[in-house]
C-alpha cells in the first residue's frame, strides 16, 4: 500500500506484528533517544486516525461486535468507510450468520460499503438472510462485482480434487500407514508435493514418516515443515526456501498445517489434504498448479482421512464435507463452484449456527455481559476462541533471542521504558512467540518473577525443548489438541 498510495495518504498497520512507528523511526527521535508523541502516535494506531487502515480479523469483528472501550474507541471509523475483508473462507462456520445480519447492518445505518474476497464465495449473506435477517423483515442483496464468475470457474484447468477417503489408516501407525498406501503410490519423486494436515502431532508424524521413506528409498527431494510449532520469524525463510526449490525444478515435499491455506504464493505440481471443510480443501488446491501451467492440467490433491478433522472442525464440518466429497469420484475445478455450494446448502444441522444466533439477540437487546453464558452476551463473541489449554512460549534461539529476552526482563524491570522496548524490540520479541499446550509446558518456569503468561525455553535446554526442524517438541498427545 505504502508502495502504490500517495505519500498524502496516511496508512496505519494495526495487526500483531505491524511497526507502529513506521519505517521513518529515525525521525521521530528526540535528543533523549525517546520517540516524539509516543502516545499520540499509539493512540492514533487504536483509534485508526488514518485514511487507510490494513488490520485483522480479529481487531475487525471484535470492534463490530464488542462491549470493550478499548476496542470501541474506533467504531466510530466504520461508517462512510469501505471495508475489504480478504479470505473471508476463514471464518467459522457457525458464526456466519451473525457476521453476515451484522456486516448486513453495518452497511445499512452507518452507509458502509462491504467488499468480501474469496475464491471459494462462502454463503456467509445466505445464511445471515436464512437465520437472522428473515426475521427482522430485512432482504440482503449482494452484488456480484465479477458478473460472468461462473463462467470464470469453468474456464481453468488448473486442478482436480481426488477424494482417497476410503483408505483406512492404523490408528498406531497413522503416518507410515499414508506413506505406504496413498503417497508412495500417487507420488514421484519428479513431483512437487505439498501435504496439509489438521493438527501439528499429525503435521509432525507425517514430517518424520516423509523423511524415513525418501531416505530409504535413496531419494533427495528437500523436505520442509511449516505450522505454528516453529517460531514466526523462520517461517518467512522456510517458505522462501521451499519457493525456490519449486523454481530450481527441485521437486521438494512440503509438510503443513492449515497455516498455508491463505496468503502463501506456492505453487506445487501434486498435494494430499487431510478431511475438513470444503473451502479449506479448495484453499490447498490453490497452491498446486497456481501458475496454471497448461503441460500440468488437472494436477491432483489428493483428500485423505487422518480421523483428526472432527477434532477440530467438529462433526457438522466434518460430515458434511465427506457427504460432499463422496458424491463423485474426483471434481475437476470446473466443478469447484458446485461443490462449494452444495456444502453449504445441504448442511444439516441448522441448530450449530443458534449459539452465535443468540449474540444477535443480545446486541439488539442490548445485554453486553451477563453471567449466564448460556445467554451470549455480547462480551462473548471471540472470533477465535480462547483456549485456556495452551500457554504462550518464549524460544530462546541465539544470542539474538538471548539480547530480546533480556531487553524484554528490563522493560518489566522499568531499567527501560515501554516506549523504547516497542519501538526497538516488540515485534522481534513476539517473533520468537509460539502456543503450546499446557500438558508440553509443566516443567518450563515463566520467563521472569513478574508475571506468568509467557513461559520460557532457555538456550541452555533448547536442545529438551525445540527441534530446528520440527519446532517444539511434542510427547504423545493425552488430552488436547493443538492446531494450526
Amino acid at each position: 500500500y505504502n508502495k502504490t498510495l500517495s505519500d498524502k495518504i496516511k496508512i496505519i498497520g494495526h495487526y500483531q506484528y505491524a511497526d507502529v512507528f513506521g519505517e521513518n523511526k529515525k525521525e521521530s527521535i528526540d535528543e533523549n533517544g525517546e520517540i516524539k508523541n509516543y502516545h499520540q502516535k499509539l493512540m492514533a494506531v487504536d483509534t485508526w486516525q488514518a485514511d487507510v487502515v490494513i488490520t485483522s480479523f480479529v481487531q475487525f469483528f471484535e470492534t463490530l461486535i464488542s462491549n470493550r472501550n478499548k476496542l470501541l474507541k474506533k467504531f466510530n471509523h466504520f461508517a462512510d468507510s469501505i471495508i475489504i475483508l480478504d479470505e473471508v473462507q476463514t471464518l467459522r462456520l457457525d458464526q456466519m450468520p451473525l457476521i453476515g445480519g451484522t456486516l448486513y447492518f453495518l452497511a445499512k445505518f452507518l452507509k458502509s460499503r462491504i467488499i468480501l474476497m474469496t475464491a471459494t464465495k462462502p454463503k456467509i449473506f445466505d445464511l445471515a438472510q436464512e437465520h437472522i435477517l428473515n426475521k427482522e423483515n430485512e432482504k440482503v442483496k449482494p452484488l456480484e462485482l465479477l458478473k460472468c464468475y461462473e463462467k470464470v470457474f469453468k474456464v481453468f484447468k488448473r486442478t482436480k480434487i481426488f477424494p482417497l477417503l476410503y483408505i483406512e489408516y492404523n490408528e498406531e501407525q497413522v503416518a507410515d500407514d499414508f506413506v505406504n498406501k496413498a503417497f508412495a503410490k500417487k507420488w514421484d519423486y519428479t513431483k512437487s508435493c505439498i501435504i496439509v494436515c489438521n493438527t501439528v502431532n499429525r503435521s509432525i508424524e507425517v514430517y518424520l514418516s516423509i523423511k524415513k521413506y525418501l531416505e530409504e528409498n535413496e531419494l533427495n527431494n528437500q523436505v520442509e515443515y511449516l505450522s505454528t510449532n516453529i517460531v514466526p520469524a523462520h517461517r518467512f525463510d522456510r517458505i522462501e526456501n521451499i519457493k525456490k526449490s519449486i523454481k530450481d525444478r527441485n521437486a521438494p515435499i512440503l509438510i503443513s498445517t492449515q497455516v498455508v491455506e491463505a496468503g502463501v504464493d506456492l505453487d506445487f505440481d501434486m498435494g494430499f489434504r487431510d478431511v475438513g471443510p470444503i473451502d479449506s480443501i479448495i484453499q490447498v488446491a490453490g497452491r498446486i498448479n497456481r501458475n496454471n501451467d497448461n503441460s500440468k492440467q488437472h494436477s491432483p490433491l489428493y483428500i485423505v482421512d487422518f480421523k483428526d478433522s472432527n477434532k477440530i472442525y467438529g462433526s457438522l464440518t466434518t460430515n458434511q464435507a465427506k457427504n460432499s466429497l463422496n458424491s463423485k469420484t474426483e471434481f475437476l475445478e470446473a466443478d469447484y463452484l458446485t461443490l462449494i455450494s452444495e456444502y453449504f446448502d445441504n448442511i444439516s444441522d441448522r441448530s450449530s449456527f443458534d449459539r452465535y444466533n443468540k449474540v444477535f439477540d443480545s446486541m439488539k437487546a442490548l445485554r453486553y455481559d451477563s453471567e449466564d453464558n448460556e445467554l451470549m452476551p455480547v462480551s462473548s463473541f471471540k472470533i477465535i476462541e480462547e483456549s485456556k489449554s495452551t500457554s504462550s512460549v518464549f524460544v530462546e534461539l541465539t544470542e539474538i533471542e538471548t539480547k530480546l529476552k533480556e531487553q524484554y526482563l528490563a522493560k518489566i524491570k522499568n531499567e527501560i521504558t515501554k516506549e523504547e522496548f516497542d519501538r526497538k524490540y516488540k515485534m522481534d520479541f513476539q517473533q520468537r512467540i509460539i502456543t503450546v499446550p499446557n500438558y508440553l509446558t509443566q516443567d518450563l518456569r515463566p520467563i521472569n518473577e513478574y508475571e506468568e503468561n509467557i513461559m520460557l525455553v532457555p538456550n541452555e535446554q533448547l536442545s529438551d525443548y525445540y527441534d530446528i526442524n520440527t519446532g517444539f517438541k511434542r510427547k504423545k498427545q493425552t488430552t488436547t489438541t493443538h492446531f494450526l
